[in-house]
Parts: C-alpha cells; sequence; structure tokens
C-alpha cells in the first residue's frame, strides 16, 4: 500500500524515485524528532503528577508544598529557609566549594556561600588604590588603577575630582 501511495505522488509532482525517496526519509525523521518531543513531554508530566499526588497526600495546598531550591523535590519535615527558598538541611551547602553550611552564610547572588568562599570572592574583587577596600558598583579607572568616587582626590590640595576634567 506504501508503494501505491508513492508512485501516486511520484506521478502526480512529476519527481524521480530517489527524490520522493528522500522527502519520506525526511518526514520520517522529523516524525521520529517528535516522537522524541513527545515521550520527554509525558515524562515531565509523570513527574509532575508524582508530585501532585504527594502534594495530595500530605493534605497540603500545592502553595503551602515546598519545593528544595537545590534538588527541587519536596521538602518535608525540618529543612532551612533562605530569602523565602525553602532546602533540604542535607542540599543546604556552599554554592562555591559545596561543603555543608554549618552557623553563618552568606546569600551571594540569592546562593548560599560559606564565609571561607566570601572571603575569596572579596580577595578577587577590585581594590581601591587609595583606601584597599574592594571595589562594588561603579568606580574611577585612572593612572592604571581603580579607585572609589570618594577616594579620588587630589594628592596636594585633597579635593575630590571625580566628575571633573583633568589634564594630566
Amino acid at each position: 500500500k506504501l508503494l501505491t501511495v508513492i508512485r501516486l505522488y511520484q506521478a502526480r509532482q512529476g519527481l524521480g524515485r530517489a527524490e520522493v525517496m528522500r522527502r519520506a526519509n525526511y518526514v520520517q525523521v522529523m516524525l521520529n524528532a517528535w516522537a522524541g518531543h513527545i515521550k520527554l513531554l509525558v515524562l515531565i508530566l509523570q513527574k509532575f503528577i508524582v508530585w501532585w499526588q504527594k502534594v495530595l497526600a500530605n493534605s497540603m495546598d500545592a502553595e503551602e508544598a515546598i519545593l528544595c531550591a537545590a534538588c527541587g523535590k519536596t521538602v518535608s519535615g525540618a529543612y532551612v529557609k533562605v530569602g523565602g527558598v525553602g532546602y533540604h538541611k542535607e542540599c543546604f551547602v556552599c554554592n562555591m566549594c559545596k561543603k555543608d553550611i554549618v552557623g553563618k552564610f552568606f546569600n551571594v547572588n540569592q546562593l548560599p556561600h560559606c564565609e571561607d568562599c566570601v572571603k575569596k570572592l572579596e580577595a578577587a574583587k577590585a581594590k581601591c588604590a587609595a583606601c584597599e577596600k574592594p571595589i562594588s558598583g561603579q568606580y574611577i579607572k585612572a593612572l592604571g588603577k581603580d579607585w572609589h568616587y570618594d577616594c579620588f582626590k587630589c594628592t596636594k590640595c585633597g579635593k575630590g575630582l571625580s566628575g571633573q576634567i583633568m589634564t594630566l
């Protein structure tokens, strides 16, 4: 039956057998690709259904269910909450070194960091040539160095130079 369809298509389009087969192969490849996408969507939907059933089994509303920011699984029992986001205790680790965070931690770009890693981040930042403190935000680049706006001053009179035109 397929050969009959191919011959009819070939006759109507005025194409050779090789071109008809090339087009048929292309259609088959596209169908296979879509089948892969559909399988992925079905898998995602199945995972969502399992999650939703767990939510309903725990007699919670979907809004009350807390998903771990690290692993994405539902959090139950004791957990860590940081900046409105929940973590399993075992998932609450430093974003850089992946060590457990015990005690003091820092929220850098909405991600937890340990004190040692934050010190490393601070050391890597540009430092002001005058006060040697880390620079964040806007700054002045002059004389091959980086300066806070307030620290960029005349060495003779001490007046601030930021925002002024100078000739060196």
